[in-house]
Formats: C-alpha cells, structure tokens, sequence
C-alpha cells in the first residue's frame, strides 16, 4: 500500500505546491492500485526462478553427460590414430624392403648384362 501523505510530504519539501503534490500522489497511488494484480509476488518469483532452475540444471546435466560421451569418442579415435599409426610404420618397412629387393634386382640384371656384353665382345 503507497502511503500518499508521506509522498505528497516528500513533493511539498523539494519545492512543489501543497496541491500539486497531493495531486501526484494520488495520481501515483491510482496508478499502483490499477497495477497490483499485475504485479509479481515474491512467491510467484521464486517459483518461477526455481523451475528455471530446474530446466537449466536439467540442461547442464545433458551437456554434462554428452561431454562424457564426446571424451570416449576422442579416446576411441586417439587409439584408432594410434593403429593406424602402426599401420603406416609397417607400410613404410615394406616400401623399404621392397626398393631394396629393386635396386638389388636392377643391379643383378645391370652385372648379367655387362657379362653378356663382355662374353659377346670375347666372342665376336
């Protein structure tokens, strides 16, 4: 409940008429009273706050357990780059292996025609 006579008071002290003042508090008086059943309670703020609350605990719990579901996948794809790691280490020993077998064959097909050469040249 606005108390008008304190406002009215409180108007008349800063320089305003009697009247005037009397006739603002009243104005703002009616205006608060046309206002309160539109007004929110405490109560109805806490309760709403609360269920807000709840929502938004509810929502950090899904954020919460989808973050944990996200770490397992990292760790599942961490471990999957790991084997492929491997993977491509014995890849590369192959590829090795294999220029080496070429370079060993290009040399031995290089010696045995050299000594081909050299035994036509015996020879002719």
């Amino acid at each position: 409940m606005i108390n008008t006579l304190t406002i009215a008071r409180e108007l008349t002290k800063s320089g305003i008429k009697r009247e005037q003042a009397e006739a603002i508090a009243d104005v703002v008086a009616d205006a608060v009273s046309h206002q309160n059943g539109n007004l929110a309670t405490t109560e109805f703020v806490r309760t709403h706050v609360g269920e807000l609350q709840k929502g938004t605990d509810g929502k950090i719990d899904s954020i919460r357990v989808e973050i944990g579901d996200l770490r397992v996948e990292i760790s599942d794809l961490r471990v999957e780059i790991s084997g492929l790691r491997v993977e491509i280490s014995a890849l590369d020993a192959k590829i090795s292996a294999t220029e080496v077998r070429i370079v060993r064959w290009l040399i031995g097909i290089g010696l045995t025609l050299g000594l081909f050469q050299g035994a036509l040249q015996l020879f002719s």
